[in-house]
């Protein structure tokens, strides 16, 4: 397997995994974007080798590796660090929600009686 085909292999992971984590709702619409060029980019890269030799002209084989390995345990990291502030996000929504409704009813529940509520007790 040459470097352009592992490029094009993970470009389509990458838009792949993006597109089950935005339809599982495990990432956010706005994260996704990002992750979706970032695929895209990496697989019109391995598509088009000529643009991939006139940005690695000089490199070796070994330090091209390196760089590959060391930049997709880098996207690793940050996709799950996008995931994990997703679901924050998505959290942090909820119990704002379940905050309002609780004060809500707090408020309801305190509220002084009317005139009819003196009346029946009495």
């Amino acid at each position: 397997m040459n470097l352009q085909s592992l490029l094009f292999m993970a470009g389509l992971v990458i838009c792949a995994s993006t597109l089950y984590g935005l339809r599982r709702e495990h990432i956010r619409a706005e994260y996704s974007i990002g992750w979706l060029a970032a695929g895209a980019v990496l697989a019109a890269a391995g598509l088009f080798p000529g643009g991939m030799q006139a940005v690695s002209a000089g490199l070796m084989d070994v330090q091209a590796g390196f760089l590959i390995g060391a930049g997709a345990l880098l996207a690793g990291l940050v996709f799950w660090t996008t995931r994990l502030v997703s679901r924050l996000w998505d959290e942090r929504v909820m119990l704002a929600q379940r905050a309002a409704i609780l004060e809500f009813r707090m408020r309801r529940d305190n509220q002084p009686k009317g005139i009819e509520g003196e009346m029946e007790s009495e």
